[in-house]
């Protein structure tokens, strides 16, 4: 009898090596209240946005994080965690790693996050 081939198939994303482009966000979910003692906090917790190529010697005032077009959060830290002189096999990119604190949201909402630098 014949045996019909096994067929695997997966996701694969080509991209330009140059290019400033968003890597993850950590945690990609936020509470905007808790209930503490019967009270509703509002909650600013501190989120990580991994970029790659993002400008190596950007200083951190010039680096504004925005949620939603219009609600700008707090920049807390720039890590630079990958540092390459260029694109190669053995080094993809720079990697920089974003840390900022969400800003009063309020009401749950779900928004597009936008990270600007000026230069």
């Amino acid at each position: 009898s014949i045996v019909p081939d096994k067929v695997v198939q997966w996701a694969y994303t080509f991209y330009d090596g140059r290019a400033t482009r968003f890597t993850s966000v950590l945690p990609a979910t936020l509470p905007t209240t808790a209930s503490i003692y019967g009270r509703a906090v509002n909650l600013n917790p501190l989120v990580r946005v991994q970029v790659q190529n993002f400008p190596q010697d950007m200083p951190l005032s010039d680096v504004k994080v925005y949620l939603g077009g219009s609600e700008e959060a707090t920049v807390v830290e720039v890590l630079h965690t990958q540092t390459c002189a260029a694109v190669t096999l053995s080094c993809a990119g720079n990697r920089t790693t974003v840390v900022f604190r969400s800003p009063d949201i309020g009401s749950p909402i779900e928004w597009q996050g936008e990270e600007s630098v000026r230069w």
